[in-house]
């Protein structure tokens, strides 16, 4: 509200494209540092004064790697080859509410390390591509634990190296053999297979794992070349054998 009024004191509030979204991942179970819904899932809202129109829901899935490109262009500046985002402009300046666009049916989500949590500072390497309907989700390395390994702590808040502290995280890490919460304490902190997919709109907390169901192996293997396509795309270094992220080390 102050920056707002700050804007309009100064005359420039008519002049400018305002954006509010948060940081990525709540601090829950299967939250942050995951690429479940709960993990990659945020609040965007976008005005500029008598340019986009008002009140408007645009349902089209968007990345927050879009923004650079969407600003360059509302600037009339080039937008650089290199850049993977694709501008938003012509969704925010449509009048349209709802699916807007055809080109934009999905999203790529990726993750990579966190903090130094696992042996010899490895990551949890992971890429998911999401639609309306669909998260598909390959593991690269699905024998090392998601969230850190459990001998392996962040000093001073005693808890697995991929997530923030949380009572609720900390009551399951306490209660980690009781039989009443071993499955949630798993759900949160096990090993997970190597290929994901969960229909988030019947099950938006992504717990039935879909992937190996033989009804939904068309979904899984249409999402997979999707995904592949992409990543190949886009150069992703996982993908294309030459992947940095294992190399690199924590400043001691």
């Amino acid at each position: 509200g102050e920056m707002l009024e700050v804007l309009e004191s100064r005359d420039l509030k008519k002049n400018t494209v305002i954006i509010f979204t948060s940081d990525n991942g709540m601090p829950f179970p299967r939250s942050k540092a995951t690429l479940y819904n709960h993990g990659v899932r945020m609040p965007l809202i976008i005005a500029w004064d008598k340019k986009i129109k008002s009140m408007r829901v645009v349902k089209d899935p968007v990345n927050l790697i879009d923004l650079a490109p969407t600003i360059l262009e509302l600037s009339h500046l080039k937008i650089p080859e290199q850049m993977t985002g694709q501008s938003m402009s012509t969704l925010l300046l449509s009048d349209s509410s709802g699916f807007d666009s055809e080109k934009r049916d999905f999203v790529v989500t990726s993750f990579e390390k966190h903090t130094h949590c696992r042996p010899n500072e490895l990551g949890f390497p992971r890429r998911a591509v999401h639609t309306e309907q669909w998260t598909y989700i390959v593991n690269y390395e699905p024998d090392r634990y998601p969230m850190g390994n459990f001998d392996i702590r962040i000093p001073n808040w005693d808890i697995l190296g991929d997530t923030d502290p949380g009572p609720l995280k900390e009551f399951y890490i306490r209660n980690m053999e009781h039989p009443e919460y071993q499955y949630f304490y798993n759900l949160a902190f096990g090993k997970v297979e190597k290929e994901e997919l969960y229909n988030h709109v019947e099950d938006p907390d992504m717990i039935n794992n879909l992937a190996d169901n033989p009804e939904y192996l068309d979904v899984k293997e249409k999402l997979r070349k999707t995904l592949e396509a992409y990543l190949t795309e886009t150069r992703d270094p996982r993908v294309k054998g030459n992947s940095p992220w294992d190399e690199y080390r924590l400043d001691k």
